[in-house]
């Protein structure tokens, strides 16, 4: 059973199989934020030749670069290049102005290290990693937030370490757990999935996550975002390109081509006011539904 403290985007193979195993059962086991990945989450640009490596991340540790390969020069090109992707980034969404350049803290926030079988001791590969500084722990929240594409709003989080309640709250750094990044990044087991959770939890700012990755991964893919009322949907659909322009999309929305915010109902005169009218106008058979609708 899949854990929310333990979140997989990379192939297992018979090199790194049994150390990505001893993670997962170390989440599991400590309540411990895991995040095991091959490059950058939030944008599919981001890949690497060299395959033989693993990036590993927790917060209150340092970015863990893991080689389980054999050619020492195609690990180094990848180091570099994963480095150069992570400072673009930052600079994309202006965590710069935090953290700094990546001369600054590649060192105190990025380990590299070899594989050997002694790291399946897990307690103490993280007891190696452990960032001990208050500030250079802020910094690598920060990068695992652009490295699982948990975008926070600069503006919020930029001030110095809190020293109290209050500011904890409101200057906290918010990371997706392993079920939230599943649900934005892989494909899901079944074809319906609920998300339960109290209001005012995030279940829209998941939702349009999920809907931002889906419309950037083809530009063939066409989505319905609907919900219950008009209303509703007005204020969705106003909310989207303000999520898509803090994410940095480059993709223009395209109304009505292949991204629909609409009521479920609709009118049958107008196809794109709801999705029902548009499902039935486009399989030509809005009279016949909609008799067959009211039989019941």
């Amino acid at each position: 059973m899949s854990s929310s403290f333990f979140f997989l985007q990379a192939e297992k193979n018979d090199h790194n199989s049994n150390f990505i195993e001893a993670l997962e059962r170390h989440a599991e086991s400590n309540n411990q934020q895991i995040y095991v990945v091959d490059r950058p989450l939030g944008d599919r640009k981001y890949t690497y030749d060299y395959i033989d490596r693993l990036i590993i991340l927790a917060p209150g540790h340092k970015t863990v670069l893991m080689d389980f390969g054999t050619n020492k020069d195609k690990f180094e090109e990848f180091v570099d290049d994963f480095t150069e992707d992570l400072a673009s980034i930052s600079d994309k969404f202006q965590y710069k102005s935090i953290i700094g350049r990546s001369r600054y803290w590649r060192d105190k926030l990025i380990a590299v290290e070899k594989y050997h079988t002694s790291q399946l001791n897990t307690s103490e590969f993280f007891s190696k990693f452990k960032i001990r500084d208050s500030r250079d722990k802020k910094s690598e929240e920060l990068l695992i937030s652009l490295l699982t594409g948990s975008i926070n709003d600069i503006e919020q989080v930029k001030a110095d370490v809190p020293d109290n309640i209050l500011d904890k709250v409101k200057q906290k750094i918010v990371l997706f757990d392993g079920d939230q990044t599943r649900f934005i990044y892989q494909k899901p087991e079944n074809k319906k999935v609920t998300i339960q959770r109290l209001s005012g939890t995030g279940k829209t700012e998941l939702l349009l996550h999920k809907l931002k990755d889906i419309y950037t991964a083809s530009k063939d893919k066409k989505i319905i975002f609907t919900c219950h009322n008009k209303i509703l949907a007005d204020s969705l659909r106003s909310r989207i390109p303000d999520f898509f322009n803090f994410m940095k999309v480059e993709e223009q929305i395209r109304w009505n081509e292949r991204l629909w915010c609409v009521r479920a109902w609709g009118s049958q005169d107008n196809r794109n006011s709801g999705a029902y009218s548009y499902m039935c106008n486009y399989y030509k058979s809005l009279s016949t539904a909609i008799a067959i609708q009211q039989c019941y």
